[in-house]
């Protein structure tokens, strides 16, 4: 299908979004022969952040990342010869209902729009299914979204595993954390508290046997927030990111619209798509009606082509604390 650039409806930058940016991760993967000798000073490993006001790009080691909210969406990177070329889409809750239009950085119309799974096969190799988790970060005192990649995902969840065997006082496999379930929390939030350190771990996230590819995961202790105090300010938090989540979805839903009228886009779903309304936020005071705005985690990683995980109806219990030092 010909592209119509006149027909596209062109996105104004929205200047009211509740994170300031991305908090980008690099798993430091070190070849088997350099990984016996290997330092994280060495590799390009952990968090970082771009300042767009300073023009720089500064690292995150020590520090903590409470989740308030999550999304879904598409992106990713493809090389023909010295040419990269970036892809990535609006923000959705449920990508069985809310449509994505995936852009190329750089062209303001659509290369894709449509549900996730419909234009799924169309997408090229390197751009696929993105799990964004938006985190408060205390020492910030700002929050910024974070795309967990595989590796990353599944250091989440070993961390969680462990932290509730510690909490129950047994053994707690991490096929029973459902990552899409970190907003759900009936009564707290959960904290990514990040030491600093570095652990030395395989391709399979277990710890490096001095075999094969080596990879560099932060270290990482799993608590929960759940202090009066700090739940309405944190509620606030989450509430901000979901109303800004419907209100985008609502306005790339009116685009998406106008892409089907237009034939804008290689692949449109068959069907009209109606806003979907903030009728419930992920806070813990509402989390049991959010869940039904949230994604099927076990329908969202087939499409996205993942192993099936363990889903428990309850997720697992972890270490409760009390942070003395949070500026609220």
């Amino acid at each position: 299908m010909d592209f119509k650039e006149t027909d596209a409806i062109e996105l104004p930058e929205q200047n009211n979004r509740p994170y300031s940016g991305y908090l980008e991760y690099k798993s430091g993967k070190t070849p088997a022969t350099f990984a016996a000798q290997a330092t994280p000073d060495q590799v390009n490993c952990g968090f970082s952040y771009y300042d767009k006001d300073r023009n720089t790009r500064h690292s995150l080691t020590a520090f903590r990342a409470i989740i308030v909210g999550q999304a879904f969406g598409v992106a990713g990177v493809t090389k023909l010869g010295d040419r990269f070329t970036n892809y990535y889409s609006n923000l959705v809750a449920d990508t069985r209902t809310d449509p994505m239009r995936v852009f190329i950085r750089g062209i303001n119309f659509p290369q894709y729009s449509g549900l996730y799974k419909d234009i799924k096969p169309a997408l090229p190799q390197g751009v696929g299914f993105q799990h964004y988790l938006c985190v408060y970060i205390p020492e910030l005192d700002d929050m910024k979204l974070i795309s967990l990649t595989m590796a990353l995902s599944e250091h989440i969840r070993s961390s969680i595993a462990d932290s509730a065997s510690r909490a129950l006082g047994k053994n707690v496999p991490p096929s029973r954390v459902n990552m899409f379930g970190l907003c759900e929390l009936s009564s707290a939030y959960y904290m990514l508290k990040f030491t600093g350190g570095y652990v030395k771990k395989n391709k399979e996230n277990a710890i490096w046997n001095n075999n094969g590819e080596m990879y560099f995961p932060p270290e990482l202790q799993v608590k929960t927030i759940n202090g009066d105090e700090q739940l309405k300010y944190l509620d606030a938090q989450s509430e901000r990111f979901g109303n800004w989540l419907f209100s985008d979805i609502a306005r790339n839903v009116d685009a998406y619209n106008a892409d089907r009228k237009n034939n804008t886009g290689q692949q449109a779903a068959p069907a009209h798509v109606e806003p979907a309304t903030p009728a419930t936020l992920a806070t813990p005071a509402a989390s049991n009606a959010a869940s039904n705005a949230m994604p099927n985690a076990k329908q969202v990683m087939m499409q996205a082509g993942w192993t099936e995980p363990t889903i428990e109806d309850k997720f697992p219990i972890v270490e409760p604390i009390q942070e003395s030092d949070l500026p609220f």
